[in-house]
């Protein structure tokens, strides 16, 4: 058993969202003028009325105009040319990424062989340069040149104060 439905019950169920919905609805079957007579005059009153849905009209007939204007593509390009097309363009990429990347690590390897090879001044620069100049060589056979310490001095007794610390007089007032 199917339930009829009733318009005069429609308006009871109906929340505000759902009203709005079927504005926009019925707005959307007149500008593709695919309204009857008497929701034509409907949505006339509402565009008279309501200066927001007049704007929302305005703008979806600019976008109308502007959707019908658009080029479409060529109807040579099939899904499987199309898709031939755009996997020639991935593999050109992805080659030409492997010979930027090969020059440039060749590149690299040739400035370090030149700089190591013929150790030119344009080469790799030195981190850890020494320039020596020429000083005497000094031999110390008897005498060290740079005085040495006794080990003996670095020795400090435990049972032996450090230094000796004068005691002063008792006096004999503290004493009483």
């Amino acid at each position: 058993m199917q339930s009829e439905s009733h318009p005069e019950h429609d308006d009871i169920l109906q929340t505000p969202e759902s009203i709005e919905r079927s504005r926009y609805e019925l707005l959307s079957a007149y500008l593709d003028q695919e309204t009857t007579a008497a929701e034509r005059h409907q949505v006339e009153q509402w565009l008279a009325e309501d200066p927001e849905l007049g704007a929302t009209y305005r703008q979806w007939l600019r976008l109308r105009s502007q959707w019908q204007t658009m080029p479409t593509p060529s109807p040579g390009a099939t899904p499987t040319v199309l898709t031939h097309q755009v996997f020639k363009k991935l593999h050109r990429r992805t080659q030409r990424t492997l010979i930027w990347s090969g020059t440039a690590i060749a590149a690299l390897f040739m400035a370090t062989l030149s700089g190591v090879v013929l150790e030119s001044p344009m080469g790799i620069p030195r981190l850890a340069q020494r320039s020596f100049e020429s000083e005497p060589l000094k031999i110390a056979l008897n005498e060290p040149i740079v005085p040495m310490v006794n080990p003996n001095a670095l020795s400090i007794p435990v049972d032996q104060p450090i230094l000796e610390v004068p005691k002063a007089p008792l006096s004999q007032e503290s004493t009483e």
